[in-house]
């Protein structure tokens, strides 16, 4: 992680201006969001010759950052080793740059730092990946209609973690410096960024009230009467977490989807073509699945503590609404909305905000 700078002003950069900014920009792989449709966009690996391509005026990625710091299923150990043996780590391409970043992925990275870097144990991968990963994000100027940052106290624009957020308007975007490489990146191309006008800051407040306004539109119907993290605390609620687990299938979608879940599991295998050598790999875990929290012992002398659905739903929506707000002082949800539109039983997270908020 950088450490961010003292408050700056904001400049003005012109789209075929930013266009010619990230196509020179020599700091590692590019990945940037890309519209899928009017309703949402994704990830995609850019090019400098295919910058056209970018969209930061669309609806938020489908998928999120996660991946990027904290891969889907990564190698972190060979045996037995030696020294004609393949190394275990990141490849040669570990230098990244993300943008179209919302504030809500910004927020997950966030919660990501806290339990992967802080504590007894930092994750020696992520912290690697972390370090050469630079965060360029933007305004949310077209919230999907999952979305609901608004109802767990986050916004559609950031107001930090961010190297560079760009803020769309007319003819172009407001930039905000975030940090001490964010500074040197418009230091290096100061031919092409101006200072803001008044106007166009004004124009800024504007598009980020609109913003504002559709998710208190949308999000209207699903406020609870109170905060569910007051609610859930010291509550029974047996018959409603059945009531509201019979939808879900047990895939995992909104557990992979999410951009704040960071349970993994380790398991061991033969490298593929290398007799009698190992490896062991990690790989994003779901605490939806029955095998999750299943513990060894002959006979069942050690009994899963979660063996049923209706437990496991509980586990994660305290785990997301009130176990991570003691431990780490922050809800672990951000509002992103992902894991509603991952779910295969049709399952919103905002009507379990909302009904156990009742």
């Amino acid at each position: 992680m950088r450490d961010p700078v003292s408050e700056m002003p904001a400049y003005f950069i012109s789209e075929d201006d930013l266009r010619s900014l990230l196509g020179g920009l020599d700091r590692g792989a590019l990945y940037a969001t890309v519209a899928a449709n009017e309703a949402r966009s994704h990830f995609d690996r850019i090019s400098a010759d295919a910058v056209s391509r970018i969209s930061l005026r669309c609806a938020p990625p489908v998928e999120s950052a996660k991946s990027f710091l904290f891969p889907a299923r990564e190698r972190v150990a060979v045996y037995p080793g030696g020294p004609a043996e393949p190394e275990t780590g990141l490849s040669d391409e570990t230098a990244q740059m993300i943008l179209g970043l919302r504030a809500c992925d910004l927020q997950a990275i966030e919660i990501l730092d806290k339990v992967m870097l802080e504590g007894d144990f930092a994750d020696p991968f992520y912290a690697e990946r972390r370090e050469h990963t630079l965060l360029f994000s933007t305004d949310c100027v077209r919230p999907a209609p999952a979305c609901f940052c608004n109802l767990v106290g986050g916004k559609p624009y950031p107001d930090g973690g961010y190297d560079l957020n760009f803020s769309p308007v007319a003819g172009g975007y407001l930039v905000a410096i975030g940090s001490q490489v964010g500074k040197e990146i418009v230091l290096e191309s100061a031919h092409s960024f101006r200072e803001a006008t008044a106007e166009r800051l004004q124009e800024r407040e504007n598009v980020r009230d609109a913003a504002v306004r559709v998710l208190e539109s949308q999000n209207a119907r699903y406020k609870p009467r109170r905060p569910i993290e007051e609610a859930l605390a010291g509550s029974d609620f047996a018959e409603r977490w059945t009531r509201l687990a019979a939808a879900c299938v047990e895939c995992g979608a909104c557990n992979f989807a999410c951009p704040t879940c960071h349970c993994f599991l380790l398991y061991d295998q033969v490298v593929s073509g290398k007799v009698g050598l190992n490896e062991r790999l990690k790989a994003w875990d779901s605490c939806f699945m029955a095998s999750f929290a299943k513990m060894a012992g002959v006979g069942g002398v050690k009994v899963t503590p979660r063996p049923d659905l209706p437990r496991r739903f509980e586990n994660r929506v305290r785990h997301k609404f009130q176990w991570f707000r003691q431990n780490v002082g922050r809800l672990g949800c951000v509002g992103c909305g992902r894991c509603s539109e991952a779910c295969l039983g049709g399952r919103d997270i905002r009507e379990v905000i909302q009904e156990l908020g009742e």
